[in-house]
Formats: C-alpha cells, structure tokens, sequence
C-alpha cells in the first residue's frame, strides 16, 4: 500500500474515534449523569477535555482524508497535491460534501467546548454534531455504492449501525475515566456510578440487537449471498473475520461486565472490596476499550478495501 493509502486508513480511524467518543459520550452525559450536582457534567472535569479532544480528533481526520484522497485522485505523491484537484473533491463530490459536513460538525463541537461549560444544552448540541458526524460516514463508504431504492437501505443501516457503535463506544471511554478517579469509591460517585452501570445494562441488549442486526443487513450488501462460500479466501473476508472475531469478545468482556463485575460493585460493603471491585470493573473495561478500538481501525482498513460483491 502506498503513503496515501495509508494516510487514509489513518483518517478513517481518527475520524471514527472522534465522532464516536462526541457522539457516545454526550449522549452519556445526559443519560446516564445526574442534570445537577457535584457527579454531573457541568462539574466533573473530564467531560470538557475529552469533548475537545475527540472533535480535534474528528477535524485532524477529516484534513488528512482530504489530503489523501486529493493525492490518490492526482495520481501524485502526498507532497505534490494538487490545489484544483483537492478543490474539486470538496465541491463536486458526494464524498466531498460529507467530509465538509463532518469537517464543520467537529469544528463546531470544538470551538463550542472550548468556549462554553459543559452545561446540557452544550453537550446536547455536541450530541447533534456527534449524530451528524456519524452518519456522513454512510456517504463515503461502501453503502453509497448502492444503486436504486436498496441503496437507501444500506445506507440507513450503515448509519443506525455508526449511531449503535458510537453509543457503546463513548460509553466504554466515559465509564473508564468514572472508575479512573480518585474519588470513585466514595459517595455519591459510587452511587452516580452503579446507577450508569444499571442503566447501561439495558442500553447495551439493545445496541447489540442493533449491531448484529445491521451488520446482517449490511454483510448481505458486501458480500452476496454467491459470493458467502468464498468470503473467506479474499483479504476483506478474512479482515471481516477477525472483526468479528473481536466484537465476540467484546460481547464476552460486557456480559462478564454485567452479570458479574457490576453485581461485586453493588454487593460491596467495606472500602476494600469496594477498591477491588472497581479495580476489576476498570481492567475490563480497558479490554473492552481496547477491542472496541481495533473494531475501529478494521472498519477503517475494510472501508478502503473492495468487498466481495463488487468483485
């Protein structure tokens, strides 16, 4: 693979992370946080830098994709892009108008965080730019590739799919950084936490109904149903295996998460075994991250990839 086709499956992933932690972890701010009080948003303190963080993320991932693209559409080095050619892609192109579209959306959530508190309204808005974000991500894949009607099918399950993941993703990083405190043992934090844990734990049977359900659909469109004997001796099929591969053993690390870490959490009556029990729940949730992560940068390599169906 050449520098740019690297420096695309870079930006994919860069984009991904970003627009999944935005999205993910706002919509766990207004969920899963209380609205007021010391375990809010408006007043913990990682919600403020990691919102900028992850929109800086999505606006570095948008350039390079930008970058690349206009290098592999010259035909030229990454050093000699063209000026009218990268240009052309932002004003001619479908691709382009949705990397614009995420290029504002995370520079929009950037400058809103960086000069506004973390107040619901904020990171309501953050939400909104983080769903947008998402799903433009459906018009730069292979779902866009799909002709007539059933083309709005993949596409539409191409975006409850990048809403699902974002949800389950931003999720995991937000519940790091709760356990990740000093302060995560004591009241009311130990409280505000078991409550997440709780709430989540429905939340999570639903995104992962959606997640099979979608990658179905969208498995259908990718690889034909002639093509679903031989998937597995192409570079795409064999990519998809390991992905899905990875995401078993995130379905493994959540349920250990649900029916056993978290009932420890709750059952835990002296400070010691409150100590230990959230020094587990976080341990996992460092693998669960962590294989959420490769999910990520496999989707980002077989999003550069030509699938079985289109070949």
């Amino acid at each position: 693979m050449d520098a740019a086709g690297l420096l695309a499956d870079l930006a994919r992933f860069l984009q991904y992370g970003g627009a999944v932690i935005v999205f993910g972890t706002a919509l766990f701010c207004l969920k899963s946080l209380p609205p007021s009080g010391d375990a809010s948003a408006s007043h913990l303190r990682w919600p403020k830098p990691l919102l900028a963080g992850a929109a800086l993320t999505l606006l570095i991932g948008s350039l390079l994709s930008w970058i690349a693209q206009s290098a592999t559409m010259g035909g030229v080095p990454l050093a000699q892009v063209d000026y009218a050619t990268a240009v052309t892609i932002l004003t001619d192109m479908s691709w382009g108008h949705a990397l614009v579209v995420r290029f504002v959306s995370s520079l929009a959530v950037l400058l809103m965080t960086l000069v506004l508190r973390p107040s619901r309204p904020a990171i309501s808005a953050s939400l909104a730019f983080g769903a947008v974000s998402l799903a433009t991500f459906a018009f730069t894949g292979h779902g866009a590739a799909t002709d007539g009607s059933l083309g709005w099918l993949h596409v539409g399950s191409d975006i409850l799919h990048s809403l699902a993941a974002g949800v389950w993703l931003g999720a995991l990083v937000a519940f790091l950084l709760l356990l990740g405190s000093s302060d995560a043992a004591s009241e009311p934090n130990r409280s505000v936490l078991i409550d997440a844990l709780r709430g989540f734990s429905g939340t999570g049977t639903l995104l992962v109904a959606i997640l099979v359900a979608t990658g179905i659909v969208n498995g259908l469109f990718l690889i034909s149903l002639s093509n679903l004997s031989a998937v597995l001796t192409t570079g795409w099929g064999r990519l998809l295996a390991i992905k899905l591969m990875v995401f078993v053993a995130m379905l493994g690390l959540a349920a250990m998460n649900r029916f056993r870490l978290t009932p420890a959490l709750e059952n835990a009556n002296t400070a010691s075994g409150t100590a230990k029990a959230i020094g587990d729940l976080r341990r996992s949730l460092v693998w669960e991250t962590l294989a959420g992560a490769a999910v990520l940068a496999l989707i980002a390599v077989l999003g550069m990839m030509e699938p079985p169906a289109a070949q």
